[in-house]
């Protein structure tokens, strides 16, 4: 499936083929059942993105209703959050760095919904 990236101001980018987005038909997010659903929808290719910029441990979003998937330099994508999400985040990144873990957001722009979680970092076999 083609894969496009492309990078603005230190964030990158990624959007998987439509044949991947039109795999699952959650196109909004209200509960946390629905994050983790489309977290696990787009796990490979949050783990393969990760892997690109794994030595600068960035947070990874996934927009919808676009399916959007970026991987943002930490101290950028905490610079839009408000004060009390800059907290939790701090929070979590750094209890997800020692755990392995990444950083995962999914925000709906329709619904104004933004949750994150912490999931492991799979490392990719190269052969």
């Amino acid at each position: 499936s083609m894969i496009i990236t492309f990078e603005s101001r230190g964030t990158s980018y990624l959007r998987p083929s439509f044949k991947s987005l039109c795999r699952k038909r959650i196109q909004r997010m209200r509960t946390k059942a629905e994050f983790f659903e489309i977290v696990d929808e787009h796990t490979a290719h949050l783990q393969m993105f990760y892997q690109r910029f794994a030595d600068k441990n960035p947070i990874m979003q996934i927009s919808l209703p676009s399916r959007l998937i970026c991987a943002y330099p930490y101290s950028e994508f905490l610079k839009t959050l408000s004060h009390r999400s800059q907290k939790m985040l701090q929070a979590e990144y750094r209890a997800a760095k020692k755990e392995n873990k990444m950083v995962v957001f999914v925000r709906d722009d329709e619904t104004k919904v933004l949750k994150s979680a912490s999931f492991p970092i799979d490392k990719l076999e190269v052969t």
